[in-house]
C-alpha cells in the first residue's frame, strides 16, 4: 500500500507528541525501560503505512534482542515491547516478527520487495502487520 511522506511525517509527530504527553509503560512491567520515541543510530528497521495511519520501529536492545515501538490509528494507540525473529522459509525473501504485546501478539512481515508510496518515493522493503482481526500493509526499510 502506498502512503504519502507527508502522511508519515505527520504520523511521526503525532507519535512523538503522544509519547511525551503519555505515562505509556512497557510490556515488560519487570524492568524500568523507556519507549522509542524517536529513530536513532541504532535503529534496524522502521516501517509503517496509512489507512489508517500506522508506524513501527525495530531498536537492538543492550543484550543484542529487538525491542519494538509501535504506533497505531494516527498516533491514538502506541505499543512498546519485545520483537522475537520468526524462522522464515526462505530468508532471503522476507523476515516474520512476533511483536509480544500485554493482549495479543501481532505479526511483522517484512517482504524484500520494492514498495512505492503515495509520493512514489521508493522504499527497499513491503511491510504488514497483522493479527486475527486485521492486516495493515505499508512501505519500510532497514537503517
Amino acid at each position: 500500500m502506498k502512503y504519502s511522506p507527508y502522511i508519515l511525517i505527520i504520523t511521526g509527530i503525532l507519535f512523538c507528541l503522544t509519547c511525551s504527553c503519555s505515562n505509556q509503560s512497557n510490556t515488560d512491567s519487570s524492568e524500568n525501560k523507556e519507549p522509542i520515541t524517536t529513530i536513532s543510530k541504532d535503529t534496524q528497521y522502521q516501517g509503517g503505512g496509512n489507512e489508517p495511519g500506522w508506524h513501527v520501529i525495530l531498536v537492538e536492545d543492550k543484550s543484542g534482542g529487538l525491542e519494538y515501538s509501535l504506533t497505531l490509528d494516527y498516533g491514538e494507540r502506541e505499543l512498546f515491547g519485545i520483537a522475537e525473529l520468526l524462522p522464515a522459509a526462505d530468508p532471503n525473501k522476507a523476515t516474520h516478527y512476533i511483536l509480544h504485546d500485554e493482549t495479543k501478539p501481532l505479526i511483522l512481515n517484512i517482504t524484500y520487495d520494492q514498495c512505492f508510496d503515495d509520493g512514489d518515493q521508493q522504499f527497499e522493503t513491503s511491510v504488514s502487520l497483522t493479527d486475527k482481526n486485521f492486516i495493515l500493509k505499508g512501505c519500510g526499510s532497514f537503517e
